[in-house]
């Protein structure tokens, strides 16, 4: 957990130095990692302890499943020593604002060489790279197996806080198998960041309705909007928010949700503002966007020139909708519909989870309408939507084993 948070506030620290016009260096990137590495053990020091779980033997099965776990990520690990930045966004984007950066040490200046793609995503990825090729490697793939790696050990930690070891070992398998994560762990894309910091703060919500441990509302925080700082378009952060908001009014601790607004919103809002003011514009809000796409839909909607009806425009949607953003993704759809039928068979009321994933689709959805009704070239691109429900997994993994397993 530690090298996630790192990663997260160590290349939002490079970005706020550099803003305030301290020059990317390693000296620069060394200030950064003391600032995390003296707020981390601050709260080591004065933060309490999670009570100690009673060691259990290791068991045949337990040994199996880790024999797999180590060999996958393994496979990842070697590929982040030995491979390179190869696919075109990461080399015409995020590496190359990257390699800009380290030439000029200013992010302006890059963002002036390279233009308005510049702006297209947060620099989480291209600081990333910054910060290793400061260090003297020539290849920033090593990161992406180390993220991969760290996110699968705190998925069992989170696990192994209710299951047993071997029901632990066994999600974090299912996690490394999920559509496309095993994948995008050996490419340099923003996708598995994002799933990473989306994912795990949704779990850590999810965490804190059964535990009510407010260090569980704050890192589920924390993480949404650390996802916030790879991914800004995507607006699934607000499910994580509402869902901590309606928990902690139904735990009647509110305060719980106002401690997490103060250390999310300035991770939602940095990347914003700065790209407003680059601009010379006003940053959107959250509510604005919101109200800008139900305008956008609704105008859509009534205007006779694009159609005379929801259905004409809707049905291509639908199917595109469903062939990139539900089939690529059946193996943990499946685990989620036997979870359903679980739940209704025994008449539970624990929805939290479903609530979530089917609060997802229905924004990716209503995005994927926006984006078809404003743009010719929407269904040219159909990866991008795949790849945008990565996310899904995690949480659907978590959300069932914690429930429909037998508890240690």
């Amino acid at each position: 957990m530690i090298f996630l948070l790192g990663s997260g506030f160590v290349t939002l620290s490079l970005f706020i130095m550099n803003w305030l016009g301290v020059p990317v260096s390693l000296l620069s990137l060394a200030l950064s990692v003391t600032i995390f590495a003296s707020l981390y053990l601050l709260y080591k020091r004065f933060v309490p302890k999670d009570p100690v779980r009673q060691k259990e033997a290791w068991s045949k099965v337990d040994y199996f499943f880790l024999t797999i776990i180590i060999l996958l990520l393994l496979v990842v690990m070697i590929n982040g020593l030995w491979g390179v930045v190869s696919t075109w966004d990461a080399l015409t984007l995020y590496d190359f604002r990257a390699l800009r950066i380290v030439e000029t040490g200013s992010i302006a200046q890059s963002a002036q060489i390279q233009g308005n793609y510049f702006y297209a995503y947060p620099l989480f990825t291209s600081l990333a790279h910054v910060s290793l090729y400061l260090l003297g490697l020539t290849s920033p793939m090593i990161f992406y197996a180390l993220l991969f790696t760290s996110f699968v050990f705190a998925f069992y930690q989170l696990l192994h806080r209710t299951l047993s070891r071997a029901w632990a070992l066994f999600g974090s398998l299912l996690v490394i198998i999920a559509p496309h994560l095993f994948w995008h762990a050996q490419i340099a894309y923003t996708n598995l960041p994002y799933t990473i910091y989306l994912g795990l703060g949704a779990v850590y919500i999810l965490e804190y309705a059964r535990t009510g441990n407010r260090r569980d509302a704050l890192f589920g925080a924390i993480l949404t909007g650390l996802s916030t700082w790879v991914r800004s378009v995507e607006p699934f952060w607000l499910i994580n928010i509402f869902t901590l908001l309606l928990i902690t009014l139904s735990k009647q601790k509110f305060f719980d949700f106002l401690l997490s607004l103060v250390l999310f919103i300035p991770l939602e809002r940095v990347w914003k503002v700065y790209v407003a003011m680059a601009h010379n514009v006003v940053a959107p809000t959250a509510l604005g966007q919101v109200t800008n796409a139900v305008k956008t839909v609704a105008t859509a909607v009534t205007n006779t020139t694009v159609s005379t009806s929801i259905s004409k425009p809707i049905y291509p949607v639908i199917t595109y909708f469903f062939a990139n953003a539900v089939r690529p993704f059946v193996p943990v759809l499946a685990l989620f519909a036997l979870g359903i039928f679980f739940k209704v068979i025994h008449k539970s009321r624990a929805w939290l989870g479903e609530f979530m994933v089917f609060s997802y689709y229905c924004v990716a959805f209503y995005g994927t309408y926006i984006f078809s009704i404003s743009q010719s070239y929407w269904d040219d691109i159909p990866g991008s939507l795949e790849r945008m429900m990565m996310f899904i997994s995690p949480i659907i993994i978590y959300n069932f084993l914690i429930y429909y397993t037998k508890k240690s």
